[in-house]
């Protein structure tokens, strides 16, 4: 978002960087969980 606001990244590029970081983002949530040990009561 600064590099738009700065002049560097166009606004519908920015949109798409942002829909592919918020994809990369659940993706990587998913991981984290797929890969931490069961909670034990």
């Amino acid at each position: 978002m600064i590099g738009a606001n700065l002049g560097y990244v166009f606004q519908d590029t920015l949109g798409r960087l942002m829909t592919v970081s918020g994809e990369v983002s659940r993706l990587l949530h998913g991981l984290m969980q797929s890969i931490q040990p069961p909670e034990s009561h």
